[in-house]
């Protein structure tokens, strides 16, 4: 006892002012531990505002919450001096049970039950599903998408997403798995359109934990809950496609022949420049296409292709960049009624012209993109094409994107062998 309060003596002699170190239970550590965290943030009058708001330390910053469920914490009782009298006023019973709530919400993350989100309390006006996906349309999609998937993310939004939320109102970090399942069982689509609306939040919810809006992206319903089934692309036969063409009409038969020839979609062709023919190489270049009805500097790839021209096309590409025609388009319509835009062909257009020819050849009516990107596609690997020599002719980015043009020329076999095996029969 002598040696401790002789070295006590001795800090106090050197001017220290050091408490006397004295070796605490774990049971005490623990208990001030608790303390500590129980004790995070305040209740702070602001005299400006005549409100209650809580103070709350967080990554070296202060912030200030004002509301509690919403509702702004106003002084209700003054005292004699002029001063806010706590034991009567309703905003700071308010700023009570805010300062416990977040106190509690705050273990909890210690705990590991829950992530802390300074913005459940903040009502930061991201936090919030519908605003935040405008947020992100404005700042992400609109200035970076084609046209076609802008639409298509607003009407998700305008038929479901919003719906949805308001009538389920949840912040971004609230959005769980039950949360998209709930959602997923409200969409009166079908399976591929579920997929998209789910997949347009998911890409929402990405850009938000990229952006430290969110701790963590949740996990997405898995692909079977949507019901969908590979389906076999829609094709022609290649006797049937000639039958086709041989009915279009002179004037329309170069795109056709060009789309057919070259495993490129209708989009393509209809703004190919004269400019984009190279005569020295022989070969087109790729560069821009059309969404939803506009001209987009960028294929669907994003990518630029150098595509080589048939040598069964070569004599009409050359007669087409030398025709007399001001337009700067490739292939011209004749008939067009947008002279102003160069005559160029657009999609509709070119739907009513193959479709005409079907019904003139006695053939089942499909798309344009499907009897002659398709069902050149279908034949190369028929003939013997590997899928990467095929993805080497379309272009394609991901060699998956492929693989059913693998299946048809399996169903197509399999067809083959019953029509066999039925003839062997009939002998």
């Amino acid at each position: 006892m002598g040696a401790c309060m002789a070295g006590h003596k001795a800090f106090e002699g050197r001017g220290s002012c050091l408490p006397m170190m004295i070796p605490l239970s774990h049971n005490i550590r623990h208990n001030i531990q608790m303390a500590e965290v129980c004790m995070k943030g305040s209740i702070v009058y602001e005299a400006d505002r005549r409100g209650w708001c809580i103070s709350w330390p967080m990554d070296g910053k202060r912030y200030k919450v004002r509301r509690y469920k919403q509702n702004a914490m106003p002084v209700t009782a003054y005292g004699h001096a002029g001063l806010p009298d706590r034991r009567r006023c309703r905003g700071f019973a308010m700023a009570t049970k805010l300062l416990a709530l977040m106190q509690s919400r705050w273990e909890q993350h210690i705990e590991g039950k829950c992530a802390f989100s300074i913005d459940e309390f903040t009502g930061a006006r991201w936090s919030d599903v519908c605003e935040f996906y405008q947020l992100w349309m404005a700042e992400v999609i609109e200035p970076n998408r084609r046209p076609a998937t802008i639409h298509s993310y607003w009407s998700y939004y305008r038929n479901w997403i919003e719906p949805f939320f308001l009538a389920h109102p949840a912040m971004l970090h609230e959005i769980k798995l039950d949360t998209l399942n709930r959602l997923l069982n409200t969409l009166k689509l079908q399976p591929k359109g579920k997929l998209n609306v789910i997949m347009a939040v998911r890409s929402m919810l990405e850009y938000a934990w990229r952006t430290e809006r969110i701790p963590t992206v949740p996990p997405f319903p898995r692909r079977e809950q949507y019901g969908i089934v590979q389906r076999v692309p829609d094709w022609l036969s290649l006797s049937d496609r000639d039958k086709v063409m041989d009915k279009i009409e002179a004037e329309h038969k170069p795109i056709f022949e060009w789309l057919s020839l070259h495993y490129r979609r209708p989009g393509e062709a209809c703004v190919l420049y004269k400019a984009d023919y190279d005569q020295i190489n022989n070969a087109f270049w790729i560069r821009r296409a059309l969404s939803k009805r506009q001209i987009v500097e960028s294929t669907k790839t994003h990518a630029i292709h150098f595509v080589p021209c048939d040598s069964s096309f070569t004599a009409t590409a050359r007669r087409l960049i030398n025709q007399d025609t001001d337009s700067q388009y490739m292939f011209v319509n004749v008939r067009s009624r947008h002279k102003q835009d160069g005559g160029r062909y657009t999609l509709e257009a070119l739907r009513n012209v193959w479709y005409l020819a079907c019904k003139q050849a006695g053939v089942r009516r499909i798309w344009p993109y499907r009897g002659t990107k398709h069902t050149s596609c279908t034949a190369f690997v028929e003939a013997g094409g590997t899928l990467d020599e095929l993805q080497m002719l379309t272009g394609h980015a991901r060699r998956d994107s492929l693989k059913h043009y693998a299946e048809v020329t399996l169903a197509r076999k399999r067809q083959l062998m019953e029509r066999n095996k039925t003839k062997r029969a009939a002998q």
